[in-house]
Formats: structure tokens, C-alpha cells, sequence
């Protein structure tokens, strides 16, 4: 995927799960609340970490935990959408903060994906003042960023001004 494209999944996304009527977070909450889901994930075991990383193969809860462990103390919180087609290959999030994350912040969560086996292209996309990252790992593909809040739902987001958006991908195999 081209790495603008990547910004515009990215980019619905966030509208997505602002949207009205949508966006509900795994925990069956309507996203984003007043109180949002924090991440609770703790970082896995070395041999956990290096099984994983052996395989790359990957559960969509793996993937999850993965993220949660990376961006969970972004902003207000990580927040996972519950994929409204139930997909195992789909994981998208959002933490809502008062400022634009930090470069730094993305950069942090990109270092704790890789000790968890993901590999980072080593290039920060930048378009100031939002920066995006790109990583994969077997079939799953990561890309995330961090922006302004879109004009189209800031009085939704209030008081937030900026985002972490993270959107996972996988193989989509049908179930045998």
C-alpha cells in the first residue's frame, strides 16, 4: 500500500470510529467515551516474544495485545474498534490526547513492537506536524501515525486536539 493511501485508511479510520453510531470498542463500550478502555497488556515472555517471532504468524488477539503493549498509555488511552464485519485479519485503534502526540511517543511504541518481533522500515513519514510509521510482521501489515484531530469530528473529540490512529491488517483466509 502507498504510504499517502496508507494516511487516508488511516484518516477514515479515525472518522470512522468518531463517527455517530459507530466505533464500538471491544469491550462492547461506545467508543470514544468519557472513559475510555485503557490498554491493560502486559509485555510477554522472552520465550512468549521469541516463539512469536520465530513463526510471525500471529492471532488477531496477539495482535491486539501487541498494540495495547505498545500505545496503551498514548493520550486517553489505546482504543481497539470492534471490527463491524468480525474479521480475525482487521485491528484498528485510536488514543485521543489533548496535544498531537509526540514524534517521540510514536517512535517509542514502534521500539516496543520491534522488541516484540515486528519490523519497522526504518522511516518516519512525515507531514508536519502529524508523522506515521510503518511495520510488518509475517501477513500483518501496521501503519501508525499520529495527526490533529479531522476537522469533520473535533467538537466530537473535545476537548482532544490530537490523535494516535493505528490500523493492523492480515491475511484474510476464509474459515475452513
Amino acid at each position: 500500500m502507498d504510504r499517502n493511501a496508507g494516511f487516508a485508511v488511516a484518516g477514515a479510520l479515525l472518522l470512522g470510529l468518531l463517527g455517530v453510531g459507530c466505533g464500538a470498542s471491544e469491550n462492547g463500550s461506545s467508543a470514544p467515551s468519557s472513559e475510555p478502555t485503557r490498554a491493560k497488556a502486559s509485555p510477554s515472555s522472552a520465550t512468549e516474544t521469541a516463539e512469536t517471532a520465530e513463526t510471525a504468524e500471529k492471532t488477531r488477539a496477539q495482535v491486539v495485545g501487541d498494540l495495547q503493549f505498545a500505545f496503551g498509555d498514548v493520550g486517553e488511552g489505546f482504543v481497539v474498534a470492534k471490527d463491524p464485519l468480525g474479521r480475525d485479519c482487521v485491528v484498528d485503534g485510536t488514543a485521543l490526547s489533548r496535544k498531537i502526540p509526540r514524534k517521540e511517543e510514536l517512535l517509542r511504541g514502534v521500539r516496543l513492537l520491534e522488541k516484540r518481533g515486528w519490523h519497522f522500515d526504518g522511516e518516519l513519514m512525515e507531514m508536519s506536524p502529524e508523522f506515521g510509521a510503518f511495520l510488518d510482521l509475517g501477513e500483518w501489515s501496521v501503519i501508525a501515525g499520529v495527526a490533529h484531530v479531522p476537522d469533520e469530528v473535533r467538537e466530537q473529540a473535545a476537548p482532544n486536539a490530537g490523535v494516535l490512529t493505528v490500523s493492523a491488517t492480515g491475511s484474510c483466509k476464509p474459515s475452513s
